[in-house]
């Protein structure tokens, strides 16, 4: 075979390659056939397509007080043991009159930080009161989280009472309204009555769940007023 015989050979078989590859392209531009199904379109159903603004959210009351990073951190907090976020931000909120300090200290007791921890209970969790006090609130929030765990791993049935309760006075969890929380004893020193008779609405001396309750009731609807609350989106 001659040298321009296999020139010609190779200007054949290029061809052929070109012819290929345009058949290739061709075929990738053509619309494929509509496959037969048994289903209907949503154009065909009068099925409308999902706007992305009309996404569903969630209204966390408080939330305009805080981080954005803070409020993933409830959210974090819920996953783990189910204890909804609206309840969490609501009892820090009494906790810490609306600062949302994790500094903030009851003058009259240990108590510090964002649901108020007692020496013993940061002993317990592992840390001091005034390592508390130097943390941020977002990492403080672990410790709120390693407090809650200890009640369970899902709390996803607690009230609004029963998580606030679980800061208060652990005892009421799960009680009915009329069970006393605290009584006035005035033979004790230091009498817990002494130090939560703000909740004693009626003054007869006992401070029942339901006159705890009314007061977290109270930071609630205070929190879902509008300039305090904030619009989350359901991811």
């Amino acid at each position: 075979m001659t040298n321009i015989d296999k020139l010609n050979q190779q200007i054949k078989i290029l061809g052929q390659g070109i012819i290929n590859l345009q058949n290739i392209v061709q075929a990738m531009q053509e619309p494929e056939p509509e496959q037969q199904t048994d289903y209907v379109r949503p154009e065909q159903n009068n099925v409308e397509p999902v706007n992305p603004d009309d996404r569903i959210s969630r209204v966390i009351p408080w939330g305009a007080k805080v981080s954005e990073d803070f409020i993933r951190s409830l959210l974090w907090i819920e996953d783990q043991i189910g204890l909804p976020a609206e309840f969490l931000i609501t009892a820090i909120a009494l906790e810490t009159n609306q600062t949302f300090s994790p500094s903030i200290r009851n003058p009259r007791s240990s108590a510090t930080g964002l649901i108020q921890f007692m020496a013993a209970t940061a002993k317990r969790l592992g840390t001091t009161t005034e390592r508390l006090a130097q943390m941020n609130a977002v990492t403080q929030l672990g410790y709120v989280y390693r407090y809650f765990k200890s009640f369970g791993n899902d709390l996803s049935d607690w009230t609004l009472h029963d998580t606030y309760l679980a800061i208060l006075w652990p005892a009421g969890i799960g009680k009915d309204d009329s069970h006393p929380i605290f009584v006035n004893d005035p033979k004790r020193a230091n009498d817990v009555y002494d130090v939560n008779k703000v909740f004693d609405r009626n003054r007869d001396g006992i401070v029942s769940k339901a006159e705890v309750g009314a007061l977290i009731d109270q930071y609630w609807e205070e929190g879902m007023q509008e300039g305090h609350c904030i619009s989350w989106p359901v991811e």
